[in-house]
């Protein structure tokens, strides 16, 4: 993640609500519009809670449901997001949210599962962070410091748990941990973070998932391909690490930002995260 990308861990909101899987999985897409823009951009979680009625809202739900809103209906901003009454979703509100009518929404282009611990690290070396899922423990809710392995007399809560996987550590006995961050806030753990023990038997060795996003509105991709038809037609050279693929009616179906990926993106997705 860039230096100007680092901010206080993303804490859920003071709210009633079994949120945690729409909370990091709109933290995951921030962190990809910083990595391509280098701003700070905060996209709107009551907006999925309250108007993807697909979905299980403020009961639970899992993230690749929150990724195909994404898909099908973009993400808006907190700004953009004001319901007159707290938890209803304003009538119409996909039709006439003024930035909605404006393009001004955020778009998820593809999700897709990293395997093996190889997988994970190449794609958050790649793109960035991605999500794991762990399984709770007593003891984990009492971390404070250091590398986390479940003790023995520990055990186990029912369900499981998501979590961010920023990175990793090797140390010098040759032992590897991943650094995690967490959404109970800055008070759990090492300010909100972790290092969990990574030895190839627990779950955040097994796989993670990562998504690729527009980099930028809809609103200014279109202005983008304005600018890059422009270019073109002037016989001017473009410069730009984006790779656009139009179809026949030169719209938008897909943009690379050097992601490249070894996994397949239309591999299933396991609908508990």
């Amino acid at each position: 993640m860039k230096p100007e990308c680092y901010e206080q861990v993303r804490t859920m909101k003071d709210r009633d609500c079994a949120s945690t899987y729409v909370d990091l999985a709109l933290g995951m897409i921030e962190d990809r519009l910083c990595f391509y823009n280098g701003s700070h951009i905060k996209l709107s979680a009551e907006d999925v809670l309250d108007c993807d009625h697909g979905s299980q809202g403020c009961k639970g739900g899992s993230v690749n449901r929150v990724f195909n809103w994404g898909k099908r209906k973009g993400f808006i901003t907190e700004e953009c997001y004001q319901p007159a009454e707290k938890g209803v979703c304003p009538a119409n509100h996909l039709l006439e949210n003024e930035c909605r009518k404006d393009s001004e929404i955020f778009k998820v282009a593809e999700y897709c599962l990293a395997k093996g611990i190889p997988g994970i690290k190449h794609e958050i070396m790649r793109s960035g962070p991605v999500l794991g899922q762990l399984t709770p423990f007593t003891d984990f809710l009492t971390y404070s410091e250091g590398t986390y392995r479940r003790t023995a007399d520990a055990f186990k809560y029912n369900g499981n748990h998501l979590v961010k996987i920023i990175g990793w550590e090797t140390n010098i006995d040759g032992s590897s941990a991943w650094i995690i961050e967490n959404n109970w806030g800055p008070t759990w753990g090492e300010d909100g973070f972790a290092k969990v023990l990574s030895n190839g038997e627990t779950p955040l060795d097994f796989f993670g998932l990562s998504v690729k996003t527009f980099p930028q509105s809809i609103k200014k991709h279109q202005a983008e391909l304005e600018r890059r038809r422009d270019m073109e037609a002037a016989g001017e050279t473009i410069s730009s690490q984006q790779t656009y693929t139009m179809n026949d009616d030169e719209e938008i179906v897909d943009i690379d930002y050097e992601y490249d990926s070894t996994r397949g993106i239309d591999e299933p997705v396991d609908d508990e995260l």
